[in-house]
């Protein structure tokens, strides 16, 4: 009776030792840093705005806001704008619909319409570009006064 006892233990041991040593193996595989490939490294078109974001201070209800956003390709594909959409209809941009090639630079045009848009104003554009990731952002704010002689509604 003994025996089977002892052989059983023995062979639990050995299972349990076998299987620390793979969970050992892959920790240590696991902590291995992976190979780089520097061919992949910067092929990712990437947009870098001069300016992202713009406070145009106040305006008057009715007035109308034109901006350009510039940028650049700072990366090493060609960028490719599949989109641009404002968070509200009284902001549309325009977005160049040509592919901008690494180290060149590309407009944004954004027109505001205040018509109707009393007090203080937070509007973003969502730009959809073959980047990492896709969606790049541009804001600005304003503050859009009433007409003279109106009243605060």
């Amino acid at each position: 009776m003994k025996k089977p006892i002892f052989l059983f233990c023995i062979t639990c041991f050995g299972f349990s030792a076998c299987q620390n040593n793979q969970k050992a193996q892959v920790k240590e595989s696991l902590n291995v840093a992976p190979p780089v490939n520097i061919s992949n490294q910067g092929e990712s078109p990437v947009m870098k705005f001069a300016e992202n974001s713009k406070d145009f201070g106040k305006i008057t209800e009715g007035d109308s806001i034109v901006y350009v956003y510039k940028f650049t390709n700072v990366g090493g594909k060609d960028l490719v704008i599949n989109h641009a959409s404002a968070s509200c209809g009284c902001t549309v941009p325009e977005w160049p619909k040509e592919p901008i090639k690494p180290n060149e630079k590309g407009e944004i045009k954004v027109v505001f319409r205040s018509i109707n848009k009393k007090g203080m104003q937070n509007k973003t554009v969502s730009v959809y570009a073959n980047t990492k990731p896709e969606v790049n952002s541009i804001s600005f704010q304003v503050e859009v006064l009433p007409k003279p002689g109106q009243m605060n509604n």
